[in-house]
């Protein structure tokens, strides 16, 4: 939900001579309630039914208008499960009149971009970012592999209708999807989708803490020496109208239901704080009572109640609640147990060979793979694919596994969701995502000096590598900094024409300078050169024609100013 400037509510309350960017704090207070607005439609009012959980934050775009991010996850009896009950709730199409018909034309058309405006914002390399115009489709349909519906967006031809605007022609290709009533109720910009699988939720929730907005900045002193290392700084970029919002003290974030993180700790491990010179006496007292000893103390208290009632250490948060006084927990329907501080001890890995080890699984002194494969499972479920795939190669590489192929064969769908999302939901066919799962392992084991191979893990076909590993440079190269893809992007014929140019006009001992530079890029061997000279010797200019010439043959010139 992002905010309008044209509400109403901010209109109305400026001046003759006023504009909403003059009263950002027109704009928070406005922004907030109908957002509260929003929260109240869907939490209490339940327009896509009763609702389980919900976490929503405000961030705020670089001009400094807010929007909201907001996940909802339904009760498992309302949750959406067909492409009807996706209909019912996210529109992707252009109504054929009417008001709704306007407000779409006006808040949810994805405007030109790509090849036919290569300077819109949403356009890389030629093509949008955001998979603009989509594929025309009759039916919405779910895919396994997606992780949002594929939603019903038809042709002219089977029915669809078409806006005009400024000469452009857009059908239901380019609809941003959206919820009719929403869109109605709230007179703004309001993207609706329904997350299909756990993998969009992860990457929602993933989205929702990234963090705030940083820039690099400078402060300069025109008296002061210049210090190229401190002059710039990776700083935080705090907007007026964000400033505005943290300065009336609102929500940047909120989850409902709370969830507590609860502390783990090992025996007499805890956290202490103590002021200066007061460590004696902090030593001289027992260990603090922490959450984790009092669930232990609890437990103590309850001797003779079966093991196999006794609930998780994670569990007692939901029966009884903390004391923050007397550090202690009070139960609030039934007493919860667990087990001592002893029951935590070390393991000691050790190596078992393939003889031995069938031996001991029939003795019951060694577990089967099942441990493992829950393992990655659990892992799954809360965390992100590259954490995953070092996980999986930490049991892989420690377990050790016995039958690694199985377990590969077994989780490796699971560890490609980035990758799948990375191709903006076009179907990624299941051989390449395999190399790039495997690729990606391998440079993981390779930190360890071993390899998949010594696991009888191998691609499915012969360029099964090169190809991963070319795919694997493509979204390297996508993700590189500004200033890299500003050199990469360099017109190698239009640099040798300004090198040619500028280089007739190089003095002497500046073509020596320029001559060494450029042959120890050739020759791939470093080179430290010092350049001192008067000023007004043109050593700015020596420096850029050196760059103009390594730019001409294609490589990377990592200075990103004619003076390094």
């Amino acid at each position: 939900m992002t905010c309008n400037t044209n509400w109403s509510e901010i209109k109305q309350a400026l001046l003759s001579d006023q504009y909403p960017n003059d009263r950002l704090d027109f704009l928070a207070r406005v922004f907030k309630g109908y957002l509260a607005q929003l929260i109240d439609e869907i939490k209490n009012k339940r327009i896509f039914g009763r609702v389980s959980g919900m976490l929503y934050v405000v961030e705020f775009q670089k001009r400094g208008l807010p929007h909201a991010h907001i996940l909802v996850i339904l009760h498992p009896d309302d949750k959406i499960r067909d492409a009807d009950a996706v209909d019912n709730v996210v529109c992707a199409e252009i109504p054929p009149e009417g008001e709704l018909r306007e407000k779409v034309a006006k808040f949810t058309l994805h405007r030109i971009c790509g090849a036919e405006k290569r300077d819109a914002s949403c356009t890389e390399d030629g093509e949008c970012t955001k998979g603009f115009p989509k594929n025309s489709i009759s039916t919405t349909t779910f895919k396994d592999e997606q992780m949002y519906p594929s939603y019903r967006r038809r042709k002219p031809s089977d029915g669809g209708f078409t806006i005009v605007q400024n000469g452009v022609v857009y059908d239901n290709r380019c609809v941003v999807p959206y919820n009719p009533y929403l869109l109605m109720r709230f007179n703004c910009h309001l993207n609706v989708e329904y997350c299909a699988n756990i993998k969009a939720c992860k990457y929602v929730y993933k989205y929702v803490y990234k963090g705030c907005d940083r820039a690099m900045v400078y402060e300069r002193d025109n008296n002061a020496p210049i210090d190229k290392v401190k002059l710039y700084q990776d700083m935080r970029i705090v907007g007026a109208c964000e400033a505005c919002w943290r300065l009336f003290e609102f929500d940047v974030a909120e989850q409902w239901p709370a969830v507590e993180r609860l502390p783990v700790h090992l025996e007499n491990m805890q956290k202490v704080q103590f002021e200066p010179d007061t460590e004696h006496e902090v030593v001289s007292h027992e260990p603090p009572k922490t959450k984790l000893t009092a669930w232990m103390e609890q437990n103590s208290l309850n001797e003779g109640v079966p093991k196999e009632e006794l609930p998780l250490y994670a569990e007692i948060i939901n029966t009884h609640v903390r004391d923050n006084k007397y550090k202690k927990w009070n139960r609030r329907k039934r007493d919860l147990h667990g087990g001592p501080f002893e029951k935590i001890s070390r393991l000691h890995h050790v190596r078992i060979t393939e003889g031995e080890r069938p031996v001991y699984v029939r003795l019951g002194l060694l577990q089967t793979d099942d441990a493992y494969y829950q393992c990655i499972d659990t892992a799954v479920a809360h965390y992100m694919p590259e954490e995953v795939r070092k996980i999986f190669v930490m049991v892989l590489t420690f377990g050790p596994v016995n039958d690694p192929v199985r377990f590969f064969e077994r989780h490796w769908d699971k560890m490609c969701d980035d990758f799948q999302y990375r191709a903006d939901n076009e179907i990624v066919p299941t051989n390449i995502l395999q190399s790039l799962v495997l690729f990606y392992l391998d440079r993981i084991l390779q930190e360890t000096e071993k390899s998949i191979r010594q696991f009888c893990l191998y691609y499915l076909t012969p360029d099964g590598e090169s190809l991963a590993e070319n795919i694997t440079r493509h979204y390297e190269k996508r993700t590189v900094s500004s200033i890299v893809n500003d050199e990469l992007s360099c017109d190698p014929i239009q640099m040798q024409r300004k090198y040619d140019s500028n280089f007739r006009r190089l003095r002497p001992r500046q073509r020596v300078l320029e001559e060494r530079v450029v042959r120890a890029v050739q020759d791939k061997r470093p080179l430290r050169a010092f350049v001192d000279a008067p000023a007004g010797t043109e050593k700015t200019f020596c420096i850029a024609t050196i760059l103009e010439g390594i730019r001409s043959r294609s490589a990377i010139a990592l200075s990103s100013r004619p003076v390094a």
